[in-house]
């Protein structure tokens, strides 16, 4: 049975490069073109053939994750049915970690990588003729070689396969950020191609005219790269941009449109993958017996609105930073219900810089009148919880504010699960833990 079709081609086999005979050899299309490349080649094997148990592996991560993730890979491998791409991945990304794990290095050598390719083929699909087991490893893992064309012209073939990729990928997402400093950013301000005289001059349009709109966003456009610098230099205070900038804060989408120039491909994440991470979230709290009931929400309105109650939820479920808060605490931190319009006195009174989401309505009904946004001195009104939760999580990367540490989890959930952005300071266990569950 092919498994893998696309992948069914021919490449040199792995010890190609090692092997004089096989130069010149009229059966290889791809003879390769020197013997000085394989005299130079060192092998990093790992001692063991069998490098990693994957069976034994997949069950394990199964107890370690509660999930059953490992129990369907091994299945369908045993009933000869081909690998759904989402299990592929998982399967993948199980093997790799283990790899690294055994090795101490995120940088396992070609060998081992071939290795790791070997034991999935051989350990999950042993019935497989040869040709197929040969062309599914290659799949998974192909090294690099060296070959001529009938011109005669060398080739350098760099290592592909799903495991190379794997790696790849992992390499870019852990590379180091270099640190820019103070002085370096000023001077990128200074450089920019809007003179400062132009941004002052758009500053002050902006301060005296409230539209029309697509004025109004021309001109916040015009400004974004400059403006954007400042604030991540954190050059104003909250309150002096609240000053200098009112229009992000009174035309509706101006938050939200910074936040997409700056990270486009993350903008619509909220919308889009809620509603699955929120049915999972809540099957998730029965199992631990944390259900919605425990924060006063009516069990009707968690069923009838299961994306609005798993917000409270997220909450409730990851242990806040600050030892000083309670659970209960940290749901009220990350999303404030006052059943009175009392938003007023609660902005007179707040005195830290983190965008608080505030409703006025029923959490038992999860009937909602006012959807609020409370900055420090300034108030954004939305049209629904997802739109208040969404404009709130992108002003903290806007305007370069820190997560609150009394419902940090809840907001770093959103920025690791569902926004899918690049931490900038380690994930918390129980965010991971948790994330391990609804993905």
């Amino acid at each position: 049975m092919h498994i893998f079709h696309k992948f069914q081609y021919q490449l040199l086999p792995p010890n190609a490069l090692h092997n004089s005979s096989s130069v010149g050899d009229s059966q290889n299309p791809y003879p390769v073109s020197s013997n000085k490349r394989s005299r130079k080649r060192k092998l990093f094997y790992d001692e063991d053939s069998d490098i990693v148990d994957i069976k034994t592996l997949l069950k394990q991560h199964d107890i370690n994750t509660r999930t059953n993730h490992g129990s369907q890979i091994i299945g369908i491998a045993d009933s000869r049915n081909p690998l759904q791409l989402s299990l592929r991945k998982k399967l993948v990304s199980i093997t790799c970690l283990a790899l690294m794990n055994k090795t101490s290095s995120t940088r396992p050598s070609t060998d081992q990588r071939r290795q790791l390719a070997d034991c999935i083929v051989e350990q999950l699909f042993p019935y497989m003729t040869e040709d197929e087991r040969l062309n599914l490893k290659d799949a998974f893992f192909t090294p690099s070689c060296t070959f001529q064309n009938s011109s005669g012209k060398r080739t350098s073939k760099r290592p592909s396969g799903f495991i190379q990729s794997y790696f790849v990928n992992f390499w870019q997402a852990n590379k180091p950020i270099p640190k820019i400093c103070n002085e370096k950013l000023e001077m990128a301000i200074e450089d920019d191609e809007l003179s400062q005289e132009e941004f002052l001059s758009i500053q002050e349009w902006l301060k005296a005219n409230r539209g029309p709109p697509a004025k109004i966003f021309e001109k916040l456009n015009q400004s974004f790269k400059k403006r954007s610098k400042i604030f991540r230099i954190n050059k104003d205070s909250f309150e002096n941009i609240v000053l200098a900038w009112p229009r992000l804060f009174d035309i509706d989408g101006a938050i939200q449109n910074d936040f997409d120039q700056i990270y486009p491909l993350a903008s619509d994440n909220l919308f889009f993958k809620w509603k699955d991470t929120a049915s999972k979230l809540l099957i998730y709290s029965k199992s631990i017996k944390k259900c919605a009931t425990t924060l006063t929400i009516g069990e009707k309105a968690a069923e009838e609105n299961p994306s609005i109650a798993a917000l409270f939820l997220l909450a409730y479920l990851i242990r806040p930073k600050s030892k000083k808060t309670s659970l209960l605490g940290s749901v009220e931190s990350f999303i404030m219900v006052n059943s009175e319009p009392k938003y007023n006195e609660f902005l007179d009174n707040k005195l830290d810089l983190y965008p608080q989401v505030y409703l006025v309505g029923s959490k038992e009904s999860l009937i909602f009148e006012d959807f609020l946004v409370i900055f420090k001195r300034k108030i954004v009104k939305c049209t629904s919880v997802m739109e208040a939760v969404d404009l709130a999580f992108k002003s903290f990367y806007v305007f370069n504010i820190e997560f609150p540490t009394t419902c940090y989890g809840a907001w770093q959930f959103l920025d690791y699960v569902i926004y899918k952005m690049k931490p900038i300071c380690p994930v918390m266990s129980s965010v991971k833990e948790l994330a391990a569950f609804v993905q």
